[in-house]
């Protein structure tokens, strides 16, 4: 390889992990905020917590019902 393919070739090296290491991450809402009906889509997931408790859920028959 001559000297300045050998020089070329680090600077693109060198750029592009630099660029790879600055890179601006996707910003994403902290967990456990409320998010709006265009991320919850977009994500494709809907977290959803509750309690098992006599009051919130009980079982009826053979299944569970209640909140």
């Amino acid at each position: 390889m001559k000297a300045a393919t050998r020089k070329y070739a680090i600077l693109i090296i060198t750029v592009t992990v630099v660029l790879l290491l600055f890179k601006q991450k996707e910003e994403l809402p902290p967990v456990g905020h409320p998010r709006s009906y265009a991320q919850i889509k977009e994500a494709g997931v809907l977290h959803v917590a509750t309690e098992y408790n006599s009051i919130g859920l009980y079982v009826d028959g053979d299944t569970l019902s209640g909140f």
